[in-house]
């Protein structure tokens, strides 16, 4: 069985090694709280750095999109532009006076 004279014999005797032992033991606690604290504001950035992630990969879904319509209406103005270079003057009047009838 343990001894409690002993044990505060001992405590008298080695004061300075229970008091610098006593504050590690807080200081550990201590540090293992704030450690906690980290841990969980680590989990909360995480959950925000998926769902701006999934925003990212939806604005650029998008902005393939855009770009894509983007790419068909030049190819489709160009082609106009051809074939309107193309035409002989009688034709392009009349495509124009069609086209923008008043």
């Amino acid at each position: 069985m343990i001894d409690l004279f002993k044990v505060l014999k001992f405590a008298k005797d080695q004061w300075l090694g229970v008091i610098v032992s006593i504050l590690w033991i807080i200081y550990i606690i201590f540090m293992q709280i704030a450690d906690d604290k980290l841990v969980e504001k680590t989990k909360v950035l995480d959950k925000i750095i998926i769902k701006e992630k999934l925003r990212i990969d939806t604005l650029y879904k998008t902005n393939t999109v855009i770009d894509n319509k983007i790419k068909y209406i030049k190819i489709v103005t160009h082609d106009t532009i051809k074939i309107i270079d193309t035409m002989r003057a009688s034709s392009l009047q009349k495509y124009f006076t069609d086209r923008y009838n008043k």
